[in-house]
């Protein structure tokens, strides 16, 4: 923290010393990492993806696999070029593995519908609850009784 006009201002530490610092076992220095990094992660991942629930999961993947390996990468130039390509990597994963798998959108018109309706409205509006219906069962049990 530096005085500038009265008013305490935060100083940001360089990606390359934060890392180094977390490798060396300060965990605080991790999370200025993300505090101080974050927010361009999590905006670069998510305009890659287009998909914000995804990119939540693909941030916290890249976070993991930094934290996992900053030992290798700590106190060495280029650390938020190492941390970008993390991400970038760990989209490219994502995107992959959603092709392997199959995406199947409930909210887009399914072609197999033929009516071009979509998936999910083809889905029952509520689904049967069991508590519901072995209460309605022990209720028309005991009203024949």
């Amino acid at each position: 923290m530096s005085a500038k006009d009265g008013m305490m201002v935060s100083v940001s530490a360089a990606p390359e010393e934060l890392l180094s610092r977390f490798a060396s076992g300060d965990e605080k220095a991790f999370e200025q990492l993300c505090d101080e990094w974050g927010g361009r992660i999590f905006a670069v991942v998510a305009r890659f993806l287009g998909d914000p629930h995804l990119a939540e999961d693909v941030y916290q993947e890249a976070l993991t696999k930094v934290a996992m390996h900053a030992a290798g990468q700590g106190g060495r130039p280029g650390a938020a070029a190492w941390i970008f390509q993390i991400a970038r990597n760990s989209c490219l994963d994502a995107i992959r593995l959603r092709k392997r798998r199959g995406h199947v959108s409930l909210d887009k018109p399914a072609a197999a519908n033929g009516d071009g309706s979509a998936l999910s409205d083809s889905l029952p509006a509520q689904a049967e609850d069991p508590a519901a219906n072995l209460e309605r069962a022990e209720l028309a049990a005991a009203l024949e009784n």
